[in-house]
């Protein structure tokens, strides 16, 4: 909630030495607020004076106030001109209060940017870090749903991400949700516009034996596996929701 360091500890002020750095890298793309995070993360808890923000969970179980909150977020992509991507709090939130997030974003006055796109729960692929975020692939879709009906009814022009996961990638189990990419393909009817796939930290690995170089040559073929799981996903894409171009 303080952007690992980013931001002072007991405030949504930047720590000049780590935004220095920052700056030099201008990164092109911010997601927020996080992976796990967003399973907890309640937006209305990092606006406003931050004397006034109620502490928000962490996926460490932690009570903590955001100090990097969604007007602190927006500043940095109007600050390096970065596309904001929000992933929305689909776990244990309500299809209203991200709804109630676009408007804040999108239709307001002032100059901080607008969120184009909008990732719809965070890796439901795989288990949960906690009981009350727990949800089958089935109930993931239906949420979708839900969650696209509304936040598109505050502002039409989003477009919104849907979480998928094939599964197996590399040859190894990567969700312990068989056949999940197909009933969350089956099941959500509302348009989305692409889909968030989370395999960047290839080579996956659960049961963390692989030897040292096990894993180099796995890292080594990671290109030619991201290329063929996205291809992959293209295939299923194609097969539920035929005619649509979905973005990964």
């Amino acid at each position: 909630h303080s952007a690992q360091g980013l931001v002072k500890p007991g405030s949504n002020q930047l720590v000049p030495a780590y935004l220095a750095l920052a700056d030099r890298l201008a990164p092109t793309a911010l997601r927020y607020p996080g992976g796990t995070n967003s399973d907890f993360h309640h937006w209305r808890n990092g606006v406003g004076p931050y004397a006034q923000r109620r502490p928000n969970k962490t996926l460490e179980g932690k009570e903590e106030v955001i100090g990097l909150g969604t007007d602190e977020y927006l500043a940095l992509c109007r600050r390096w001109k970065s596309e904001p991507l929000i992933t929305v709090n689909l776990a244990t939130g309500r299809a209203e209060d991200a709804a109630e997030w676009v408007r804040y974003t999108n239709r307001r006055a002032g100059d901080l940017p607008r969120v184009r796109y909008w990732e719809i729960g965070n890796e439901p692929y795989l288990e949960a870090h906690f009981k009350e975020a727990r949800m089958t692939p089935g109930e993931y879709a239906q949420r979708v749903n839900a969650f696209i009906r509304a936040m598109k009814a505050v502002d039409p022009d989003i477009e919104a991400g849907v979480a998928l996961r094939n599964d197996t990638l590399g040859g190894v189990e990567s969700t312990p949700f068989k056949g999940f990419i197909d009933t969350v393909l089956k099941g959500v009817r509302e348009p989305f516009e692409f889909a968030a796939l989370h395999s960047s930290y290839f080579p996956v690995t659960f049961e963390k034996k692989e030897s040292e170089r096990d894993l180099f040559t796995a890292t080594m073929a990671g290109v030619r596996e991201m290329l063929d799981d996205m291809e992959a996903t293209r295939a299923k894409l194609r097969v539920y929701h035929p005619g649509r171009r979905v973005k990964l």
